[in-house]
């Protein structure tokens, strides 16, 4: 592999708060324990900056919550029981973040949950020309 140092991004955090986002990616795995799950990728856009973070949504009666709170926020019926990557991917959802601090690991942003949508939710002002038109 050959790559150029100056190439290097550094992984942009924002603080704890409620940010609009979209799953970028979404891939069917197992979890450690083997439980379904999927695994996203959200992009979330601040007012003046954009970051990423990981999420799993895992098939287990004590994490359903989350899978709810998530089809709500992407606007899904989560009474059809059924989400896949396909269905997820490219939605536009509301999160809830921290900053999770781990030793010996950089600083990352967390989910913590997913929000409800509404016109109550006011939409961060575009960072550049790479945000997604329904952010705009």
């Amino acid at each position: 592999m050959k790559f150029s140092p100056e190439d290097e991004v550094t992984a942009s955090l924002l603080p704890d708060g409620e940010y609009e986002a979209v799953v970028s990616r979404a891939e069917e795995k197992f979890s450690a324990n083997g439980n379904e799950m999927i695994e996203l990728t959200l992009t979330i856009y601040g007012s003046d900056v954009t970051a990423t973070a990981f999420d799993n949504l895992v098939n287990t009666p004590k994490a359903l919550w989350k899978v709810r709170r998530f089809c709500e926020s992407a606007e899904l019926d989560f009474s059809t029981g059924v989400l896949t990557p396909d269905i997820a991917e490219g939605r536009n959802v509301r999160i809830a973040t921290v900053i999770e601090r781990q030793t010996g690991y950089r600083d990352k942003n967390k989910v913590v949950d997913y929000l409800p949508r509404g016109p109550q939710a006011a939409r961060p002002a575009p960072v550049d020309d790479d945000v997604p038109e329904f952010l705009r």
